[in-house]
């Protein structure tokens, strides 16, 4: 499943430089629902670009910055 938000720039859109793509990384090991809120929340206020929670590998690799959520499972 992929679920996105749009934060809007507090700058007029073609000033804005802010208009990135964060990609929280769904590899199916928990929960996050709380990871997504609190980029969701952080997107909205700083005006940061779209925040988008997915397992396709075709959106992991257009975003400009990547998490990869985890409880030191690694």
């Amino acid at each position: 499943p992929t679920r996105a938000w749009t934060a809007c720039c507090p700058r007029p859109r073609a000033r804005c430089d802010l208009q990135m793509l964060t990609v929280l990384i769904d590899y199916d090991s928990g929960n996050l629902h709380s990871a997504e809120k609190a980029f969701a929340r952080m997107a909205a206020e700083t005006g940061a670009g779209e925040v988008l929670v997915t397992a396709r590998p075709e959106d992991v690799a257009r975003a400009d910055r990547l998490v990869l959520p985890g409880d030191r499972a690694f």
